[in-house]
């Protein structure tokens, strides 16, 4: 049943919507005509202005049509009185709430999941049978975890944390026994693709900033040949600083920071150095190691981690 509140956040939420669109078309059809005006003798660098101006034309025409429909739908939310929405919406149980957010959230990760680590599920070469109980074993991890660590974040007491923490790797070293178990001889893939998952993460923006600027992106076997340098090189140089024993990078002093960051420099250099790219990808390499990097699946006890990005 809509209150209130709801119905006057709903209206606002349209006001504010219509009034950014104005100000996008407005800016958008106010280009000026001078810095687009070609030179008597038509060439490559004065068709593109065209061309530029005419797609900024065709946006401008598309928001201001996206705008008034959002003024009508505004307009038509203000004569509709509060009582006559409530009579029309019909009452809807907490646990039918619940529930309901429960299946989007459940099918939502699934779609994420299925899209973000399609490379790894090639690698796997899974039956669609055994994509289907992967990709629900992953989802049950992730629920684990995300409960488990709320848990421990609410629990004051130091005992009970190491207690929930305790259960929780105890959960999770038998949902990985039971992931050897499906996966069988395939598990060592898994396990390569854990320890290569930041170096994917890497190569996946390397790729995404080839494409913005229009150039070819990686092979898989050249891919594959610099996840591989990224990774053994990060083992071989790992840092003198332990930032899981400090309890986290916000637990770090200023001087560890400067420390670690000075170790990954010289540590990226070396990646770029050795990874044959031209100069030009060399950079865009370079831009990307040191940007940082969000671990994707983690290993050993922890089994499967955060969601990385994992197909490249």
């Amino acid at each position: 049943m809509y209150k209130p509140a709801t119905f006057i956040f709903l209206t606002g939420t349209l006001a504010f919507s219509g009034l950014w669109l104005a100000e996008r078309s407005k800016n958008a059809n106010q280009i000026p005509m001078a810095n687009l005006t070609s030179k008597p003798d038509v060439d490559p660098a004065s068709l593109k202005l065209k061309a530029d101006l005419a797609a900024a034309k065709a946006q401008a025409t598309a928001l201001t049509k996206e705008r008034d429909d959002l003024v009508a739908a505004l307009e038509k939310a203000k004569k509709t009185p509060i009582a006559s929405v409530a009579a029309k919406t019909p009452e809807i149980s907490e646990s039918s709430r619940y529930n309901e957010v429960a299946n989007t959230m459940k099918e939502i990760g699934k779609q994420r999941i299925e899209k973000e680590y399609s490379c790894l599920f090639k690698k796997l070469n899974l039956s669609s049978e055994e994509q289907e109980k992967f990709t629900s074993m992953m989802m049950e991890n992730q629920m684990l975890k995300m409960s488990s660590g709320m848990k421990m974040w609410q629990e004051k007491d130091e005992t009970r944390r190491k207690e929930l923490k305790e259960k929780m790797d105890a959960d999770l070293a038998a949902s990985e026994k039971d992931t050897e178990a499906l996966l069988g001889s395939r598990y060592a893939i898994l396990q390569d693709y854990r320890d290569k998952q930041g170096a994917y993460n890497s190569i996946d923006g390397l790729n995404a900033a080839l494409t913005d600027k229009s150039l070819p992106g990686l092979s898989d076997d050249k891919a594959e040949e610099l996840a591989s340098l990224i990774s053994s090189t990060e083992k071989a140089n790992p840092y003198s600083i332990d930032i899981e024993e400090k309890g986290g990078w916000r637990q770090l002093t200023d001087e560890d920071r400067k420390t670690i960051e000075t170790e990954r420099n010289a540590r990226n250099d070396k990646i770029v150095e050795a990874s044959g790219l031209p100069k030009d990808q060399q950079e865009i390499l370079k831009e990307q190691l040191s940007g940082g990097r969000r671990g994707g699946f983690g290993g050993g006890r922890g089994g499967f981690g955060g969601f990385g990005r994992g197909g490249r």
